[in-house]
């Protein structure tokens, strides 16, 4: 998948790049990948709005339809709405501009790999804003395990990732929150979780015991993702409670993702150590030497 992504980002937005005519650009589920994960789409949505800043004689509107993972009849038909609020950037007058996949793609991996962690949170704090109740939800849950402790968020994305990145053992993943742990013991240090995976899950557990805080709700095995297993409105909420509680921690330590790159873009001052990067077989040296923190190991 990444390969042709990559290459999308030289090929795309010619139209949109040379025309001054007014646009009014849609955004809806991408047909690659039966719609996508929420925090690619998200990024799609990020990277439509650093170009509307750009080029601002253009329009956005963001309507999911009733297509996607996350869709559910009764919940209304654009699942965009169901955790933030409606997006319609602009006058919203002039030719509409239905992007294509290519085109989406490019905005999503763009903001993923190339994008400065400071402007993206400027761009979603300023355009993207959570329903309420989840912003409810959300403290409510960092009141209950997060005060008094020193958190240190551990995203580990498994299953189908191995496409994208290489694998991350558990035993690894392990050794670096047992050092993290050990080297924060005089604040009082907790971890919570967020994984895909159910085995990394179990693992952790079993060695970390009562330092281990998580949500407690989908997961997956094998090489299947958990997107892949599960669809509709809890799906999206467990994976936006996940990151949202991520960006609060005092530290994140991560594998590659969508999910965790959001984290580290809601709070660009958390400190982040990377253990996996993208293959990047399919990319040159000088974009190579163009990818953000977040694709570097550290």
């Amino acid at each position: 998948m990444i390969s042709w992504i990559i290459r999308a980002y030289f090929l795309a937005f010619s139209v949109l790049i040379f025309s001054k005519a007014p646009r009014v650009i849609e955004i809806d589920s991408p047909k690659y990948e039966k719609g996508a994960g929420l925090f690619h789409n998200l990024l799609i949505v990020v990277g439509a709005l650093d170009y509307i800043e750009k080029h601002p004689f253009n329009s956005l509107s963001v309507d999911y339809k009733d297509q996607g993972r996350f869709f559910e009849k009764e919940k209304g038909s654009n699942w965009w709405n169901y955790y933030f609020k409606p997006i319609n950037i602009g006058s919203m007058k002039g030719k509409l501009k239905c992007l294509t996949d290519a085109e989406k793609a490019h905005f999503g991996n763009s903001s993923l790999y190339f994008m400065n962690r400071k402007r993206a949170c400027y761009l979603i704090s300023k355009y993207i804003r959570l329903k309420t109740n989840l912003i409810a939800e959300i403290k409510a849950f960092q009141k209950k395990h997060f005060y008094g402790f020193y958190m240190i968020g551990v995203h580990y994305r498994g299953t189908d990732k191995y496409k994208e990145a290489q694998k991350v053992s558990y035993e690894t993943l392990l050794k670096k929150v047992t050092c993290c742990l050990d080297s924060n013991r005089s604040k009082n240090p907790k971890v919570f979780l967020a994984t895909d995976d159910i085995e990394a899950k179990k693992f952790l557990e079993k060695h970390l015991g009562s330092n281990i805080i998580t949500q407690n709700i989908l997961y997956s095995s094998g090489t299947v993702g958990v997107h892949y297993r599960y669809k509709g409105y809890l799906l999206g909420k467990c994976a936006v409670m996940d990151a949202y509680l991520l960006s609060k921690c005092h530290q994140l330590i991560r594998t590659s993702s969508n999910l965790s790159a959001v984290s580290a873009y809601l709070n660009p001052s958390l400190l982040v150590t990377n253990l996996n990067a993208i293959f990047t077989e399919h990319l040159t040296p000088k974009e190579i030497n163009k990818l953000n923190e977040l694709n570097r190991v550290n």
